[in-house]
């Protein structure tokens, strides 16, 4: 008996460089249009070619090439196309310029491999699908100039385990999260509106959700088939639900609110029991503020800053549309006890009062209930005001000192203003987001208190504490 074998294959591969790349000469620059799919390994694309700037790649260039390993994009290049990179199988690393201010539809769609990828912090647009099945992706951080994630940007990202999104960030849209199955926690951040339907659904690595008070809409199914997830915190009113939500929680899910807090009825939400208890502060040492912007017509002229008194920026906005007049509200956190200092900004000098309209804009800042401060009108090219916002002092901690002999530090002592027999934790975090509870048993004492980090970290690059009451 015969045996015969057919076997397909490819052209040979070969190291890629420029000579695989096409391109077309359109004026005074270069667009890159496709590349040799049989190319492999590293790729990067030159800065000019034919002593022409390179600074377009069109949709699809590297579509399917399927054993490029790593890929440098140059600097003058303002966007990544649509499907740009898409099924490039092989694919480990890219390195994005500054330059790119938008990433399009699936641009890194289905890159299997794809394990090393920034995002530039000038990214403004970051759209639908673009890292969608890339099933090893490990985190991912989203620059602060990105205000919406969008449909399915990381579906089927299996191995997702860390993403770390902008506070200005307003909106997560339908799918953005579908079956990242590993992604253990979601920080959402203060100043997002909605989460679209199927946002997280089959995130089953999810034990518990904080829902900030800015949330008013969950879409369909947002958090259905999530298995572990046994806890939903909502800081604020309750949102409006969509079909489903919490379709598929395990057994024994919770919801917590507030005591008081509207729109929770009876010991039911969503399919889900109700119980009112304490939502924590996860920055009982910061104050979460807001700015509430009503433009006149010339929106595009009106900017604003809050800063304390070193001079750091902890908030800012603008410019807005012109001829809207709906109210643009930004929350973000600031440090008690601290001069603070609101600065608005007109750029044609007639503050927000347009010389030949009737409509007035006003500014507001907020903690809580309590406006600190309020402005509008003809102002000219600024208008300021300063508040300083009173500290809890049960909070406060008093100093930090290293321990130790000969120069190496063995522990710090966290000593904070504290009561008699209270109950605080001491948490430690890198980068004021995700924070790690070193202890949640410290009785207090009269007075001050005092905690040791006998596991200190000494890398160089900085640590934060903070300390909250548990009970009294």
């Amino acid at each position: 008996m015969l045996a015969f074998a057919l076997v397909l294959s490819g052209p040979p591969l070969h190291a890629a460089d420029i000579n695989d790349l096409v391109y077309e000469i359109r004026g005074d620059a270069v667009t890159i249009i496709g590349c040799d799919t049989a190319a492999s390994g590293d790729l990067v694309i030159p800065s000019e070619i034919e002593e022409k700037p390179v600074t377009t790649i069109s949709f699809e260039a590297f579509m399917n090439c399927g054993s490029l390993t790593g890929v440098v994009i140059p600097e003058g290049i303002s966007a990544i196309s649509k499907g740009t990179f898409a099924h490039c199988r092989s694919l480990r690393f890219v390195v994005i310029p500054e330059s790119v201010t938008s990433i399009w539809e699936g641009a890194f769609a289905y890159c299997t491999a794809l394990v090393d990828i920034d995002l530039p912090d000038n990214l403004r647009n970051l759209e639908r699908d673009v890292f969608l099945s890339c099933t090893n992706l490990p985190s991912m951080r989203i620059p602060a100039r990105v205000k919406y994630l969008s449909t399915g940007v990381f579906a089927h990202c299996h191995n997702l385990t860390n993403v770390i999104l902008p506070e200005r960030m307003t909106r997560i849209g339908n799918n953005a999260f579908y079956e990242c199955l590993a992604l253990p926690e979601i920080n959402i951040p203060i100043n997002v509106e909605s989460l679209g339907l199927e946002s997280f659904m089959h995130c089953e690595s999810l034990t518990s959700v904080r829902i900030p008070e800015s949330v008013t809409g969950l879409g369909n199914g947002c958090f259905a088939f999530c298995r572990n997830l046994g806890s939903v915190m909502f800081e604020g009113e309750a949102p409006d639900l969509g079909l489903g939500v919490f379709f598929g929680l395990p057994a024994g899910a919770t919801v917590t609110h507030a005591a008081g807090a509207a729109g929770f009825h009876g010991n039911n939400f969503g399919g889900l029991a109700a119980v009112e208890g304490e939502v924590p502060d996860l920055n009982p040492s910061m104050a979460r503020v807001k700015v509430t912007v009503n433009p006149d017509r010339d929106g595009s002229e009106t900017t604003w800053e809050v800063t304390d008194e070193s001079g750091r920026i902890h908030g800012s906005g603008g410019p807005y549309f012109d001829f809207s007049f709906n109210p643009e509200v930004f929350r973000f956190l600031v440090p008690y006890n601290q001069i603070l200092r609101i600065t608005v900004h007109d750029a044609q000098g007639d503050g927000m009062g347009h010389l030949t309209g009737p409509h007035l804009g006003t500014w507001s800042f907020s903690h809580g209930a309590t406006v600190l401060a309020s402005g509008g009108g003809h102002f000219g090219f600024e208008q300021t005001g300063a508040v300083i916002i009173p500290g809890p002092t049960g909070l406060a901690i008093i100093s930090v000192t290293g321990e130790g002999t000969s120069g190496e530090l063995t522990s710090f002592n966290i000593t904070f203003a504290s009561n008699q027999g209270w109950t605080y934790a001491v948490d430690r975090s890198r980068d004021l987001g995700t924070w790690e509870a070193l202890s949640t048993t410290i009785t207090g004492e009269e007075g001050a208190t005092i905690f040791a980090d006998n596991d200190p970290i000494l890398d160089g690059k900085g640590v934060f504490y903070r300390v909250r009451e548990v009970s009294d």
